[in-house]
């Protein structure tokens, strides 16, 4: 028996095996709604993290303590548009109904 890791692989997971296997068609819009949740989701936190990121060049070039509460409360207004908007939009993003009539559960 070879102790060679490159065949344990190999033997492990055929050449033809894939890290998700073929979904059946009656899920298909399930994990095409997965898909575009996780897409969206990514932009929304990628959007927040601008916003973090302008949030802390502002407060380094603050002068005083009126410019930090300025530039706090912007940036709290800001981050709850955010969340609002973002939630809401995430909540329209569902499969057809119909895919569960089809399902096999």
């Amino acid at each position: 028996m070879s102790t060679d890791p490159r065949e344990a692989r190999l033997l492990l997971a055929p050449p033809e095996a894939t890290a998700f296997p073929a979904c059946p068609d009656w899920a298909k819009p399930l994990t095409d709604a997965s898909s575009r949740f996780s897409g969206e989701f990514l932009k929304f936190l990628a959007s927040g993290l601008r916003t973090q990121a302008e949030f802390l060049d502002g407060l380094a070039n603050c002068k005083d303590l009126a410019d930090v509460f300025q530039l706090q409360s912007t940036f709290m207004q800001n981050s709850w548009e955010l969340c609002l908007t973002g939630a809401a939009h995430l909540s329209k993003i569902t499969p057809d109904n119909s895919v569960f009539a089809r399902s096999p559960l």
